[in-house]
């Protein structure tokens, strides 16, 4: 399944109705900034899709990223910012985040095996095409 049916899908289930709590919000609609924040120590997996999230109800949305998919972050770094107009955030970020949050903790779990086994003849697999990940 394409990317954008898969982010298209999520907000089906996500907002089924529409979301009622951000359409009852009676302030006017504006551009703000938004910083992206890790919440722990990670491996940034997923930011293309992220990206694609916040573009599905903001077109005109600007990221402006600090770190690319395989870098490590540290707890409290600043992975991005958001340029876009607050409702549409609104609407976007919690499946954005989702995926974001998914995506990066399955990378940070495959690195705590790649270095667990660093040492070892041991090697960690891709399971679809069977390579060496590192």
């Amino acid at each position: 399944m394409e990317t954008d049916k898969i982010i298209q899908l999520a907000y089906q289930e996500d907002l089924p109705d529409g979301d009622i709590t951000t359409d009852a919000l009676t302030v006017p609609a504006r551009i703000v900034t938004a910083r992206l924040i890790a919440k722990e120590d990670l491996i940034l997996s997923g930011k293309h899709i992220f990206e694609k999230c916040i573009k599905y109800w903001d077109p005109q949305a600007r990221l402006y990223w600090y770190f690319e998919n395989g870098d490590t972050l540290l707890k409290s770094q600043t992975v991005c910012l958001i340029e876009s107009e607050n409702k549409k955030l609104l609407k976007a970020e919690r499946v954005a985040l989702n995926f974001l949050g998914h995506l990066s903790g399955i990378a940070s779990l495959t690195r705590s095996f790649v270095e667990a086994t660093s040492e070892t003849k041991c090697k960690i697999l891709d399971t679809r095409k069977t390579t060496p990940l590192l």
